[in-house]
């Protein structure tokens, strides 16, 4: 079974390292790929002072980083809000994305223009992967990234999405929405929609066994769990992601953990979200 990171984010600047270079990192870290999750649009800053690129040029940057290796998963950064939304993701689906990205860092993901983008992103088959739990950022936005937040997005016909982090610090909340998420599932199919957990840290590692004794031992359905490592393409933390695999995989063997479920978290249940299994 590959093994994916299926949360890493291209900052582009100079100096940064060649697709050639971050995949040999990915190997070195124990991966077989990753997803390449695109520049940020101009709402989001990692900076006050940071410029934003433009659309057409974030598109741009993220093929750069991905075309011709088959291994790294492209995936666009959105804001719903933005005039033009509704053709940023043609543009992207058409160039070949296999998902979206979005960080709800200043609204409500069920509000009436958000929804409205989750059910048009939906009609187009690729998935979309959100932001949850406290944001370390500039701003005032917990408020909109709590996991509770996420429950409309449940009722869109069959939209598939991922909340990070495993909500960290509201994590029993993002638990109990997984538990609905599945139920409504099974009891609906594709009428709704399909909640994928992304356990990439987040969760500091003193709470992390704990989290994982709950988020495992629940008795739901444990195919919708996948991992990354919130890396970085310009400087990618090969160690840093050698020590979350290690620190992930005692706690797995600690608490009686699966093979089967190993490998889904580990690239299985990332490669059918994408719909590439």
């Amino acid at each position: 079974m590959k093994k994916i990171d299926c949360h890493l984010h291209i900052h582009t600047r100079e100096g940064q390292d060649t697709p050639e270079q971050l995949i040999e990192k990915l190997h070195a870290a124990g991966f077989d790929g990753a997803i390449a999750i695109g520049d940020n649009p101009a709402s989001f800053k990692h900076t006050l002072d940071e410029q934003p690129i433009p659309n057409d040029k974030r598109l741009e940057n993220l093929f750069a980083v991905t075309d011709g290796h088959p291994e790294l998963y492209p995936f666009y950064w959105l804001d719903p809000f933005e005039e033009d939304i509704f053709d940023q993701i043609d543009k992207a689906v058409e160039r070949g994305v296999c998902g979206f990205k979005c960080i709800p860092s200043y609204f409500f993901v069920g509000d009436e223009r958000p929804m409205e983008v989750w059910r048009y992103i939906a009609k187009t088959g690729k998935p979309v992967m959100f932001h949850s739990g406290i944001l370390y950022d500039s701003s005032v936005s917990a408020i909109f990234t709590r996991p509770i937040n996420y429950e409309p997005l449940l009722f869109i016909p069959g939209l598939k999405f991922s909340m990070a982090h495993v909500s960290w610090p509201w994590c029993d909340e993002m638990i109990a929405l997984y538990g609905k998420a599945n139920y409504l599932h099974r009891a609906n199919g594709d009428k709704v929609a399909e909640l994928f957990i992304d356990t990439t840290p987040g969760t500091p590692p003193s709470f992390r066994e704990e989290v994982f004794r709950k988020l495992f031992g629940t008795g739901y359905p444990l195919d919708h769990i996948m991992f990354g490592t919130d890396n970085r393409t310009f400087s990618y933390n090969v160690e840093g992601a050698k020590r979350w695999l290690e620190r992930d995989a005692a706690i797995y063997e600690k608490i009686g953990l699966d093979k089967k479920v190993i490998d889904d978290v580990n690239g299985g249940t990332f490669l059918r979200f994408i719909g590439k299994e």
